[in-house]
């Protein structure tokens, strides 16, 4: 049990973030009049860290989870973050704060109330959006909070982490053919500059960074017998970018008080750190999109294809002959990561059969898909 001269509520379960690293440190904590005192449970007695309220410079609460902002974290010019659930102590806390001296709870806000005017310029914007999308319900749409910069930002620093882990693929050929699927497929109105990165690797897979980099790996060429199944994974793929799947991933992993304090409040350079950066990539890489996500690009790849004159039987008979095969990682499968495979072929099934267009030919005239495949080699 934490002491304290003044007790007014026991403690409750808390994760703290030290600024430096993804994963929080578990422990107690427990708000008095004077501060607050958050215990490490791994440390024992000797991890008890006493915090005023002059320190505490912001406090929300998203979906029932309260997060607060403390100036002093484990890495340079960083903040820490604690996060609970408990109500009561979220309500003593603000009680608290806005009877300290320092005046920074005055108007008290569920949302962001900084010391600084330049912070309250900077991040009033989120604030309003957070306040609404917890006013109407929406709370899926907080992604909208991370400015899309951040996307970019954070599949520029974990691509280097992937080509450290797969040996880089080339195949001149097989790029130009990939190249034109990406004109095709991409949106006419996307703001996104999409690359395609090969890999060789026996498993069949393909997954996007935020960023619009789309990494495939040359199980899954292997695995096609037509470029018309891999310009299917390209749409599905492409479409998990521009709704920005990964983002929202990271927020159901991490948070969205804990993103935005590392995107906004302590900054990038708090990112770049060899164990963050390998969290962040286990995570996008690796992290199986939810059903509604896969419905979504589905639905919306299929629309990609349809516009670009790509029939989707194409993807339907790469689904049926991905689900009878098997892989020493199937983990890392692009079916596997895909939930409901059953009710994706029926779906795929069902916009085939609606198709009433002539589709127009992946390859241009000459062009063999098996020698286009065979024609590469790792780097």
């Amino acid at each position: 049990m934490i002491t304290s001269p003044v007790i007014k509520l026991d403690p409750v379960d808390a994760d703290y973030y030290d600024g430096d690293s993804p994963v929080p440190a578990r422990g107690l904590l427990r708000i008095n009049p004077d501060r607050i005192y958050f215990q490490d449970e791994s440390n024992g007695t000797s991890g008890i860290q006493s915090i005023s309220y002059r320190d505490i410079i912001d406090v929300s609460m998203i979906a029932g989870q309260t997060r607060v902002i403390v100036r002093g974290g484990r890495a340079p010019a960083a903040d820490a973050v604690i996060t609970f659930t408990d109500p009561d102590c979220h309500r003593a806390l603000l009680l608290y704060a806005s009877r300290s001296q320092t005046g920074i709870y005055s108007r008290i806000s569920f949302f962001m109330r900084y010391g600084t005017i330049g912070k309250k310029l900077i991040l009033a914007p989120f604030a309003l959006l957070a306040a609404a999308a917890v006013i109407y319900g929406a709370l899926f749409e907080l992604y909208r909070l991370i400015p899309v910069s951040v996307d970019e930002r954070l599949g520029k620093l974990i691509a280097p982490k992937i080509a450290e882990e797969l040996k880089p693929y080339h195949n001149a050929k097989l790029q130009a053919v990939l190249e034109r699927m990406k004109r095709r497929l991409v949106p006419k109105d996307s703001l996104r500059q999409y690359t395609i990165s090969m890999f060789d690797s026996p498993v069949a897979n393909a997954f996007a960074l935020p960023d619009g980099n789309i990494i495939i790996l040359t199980g899954l060429i292997e695995a096609s017998e037509a470029p018309d199944e891999v310009a299917g994974v390209l749409a599905h793929e492409i479409l998990h970018v521009e709704s920005r799947h990964g983002i929202r991933q990271l927020i159901r992993a991490l948070g969205i008080g804990y993103l935005i304090h590392l995107t906004i409040g302590a900054g990038f350079e708090e990112l770049e750190t060899a164990e963050t950066i390998s969290e962040l990539s286990s995570l996008l890489a690796f992290l199986k999109y939810s059903r509604q996500f896969e419905r979504d690009a589905d639905r919306e790849g299929v629309r990609l294809l349809h516009g670009s004159r790509i029939s989707c039987k194409g993807l339907l008979n790469l689904l049926n002959r991905l689900s009878g095969m098997r892989t020493s990682h199937p983990a890392l499968q692009w079916l596997d990561s895909h939930p409901s495979t059953a009710d994706r072929i029926a779906f795929m099934k069902d916009e085939a059969g609606k198709e009433n267009f002539k589709p127009l030919p992946v390859l241009i005239h000459g062009e063999n898909w098996p020698k286009i495949k065979s024609s590469g080699s790792p780097r």
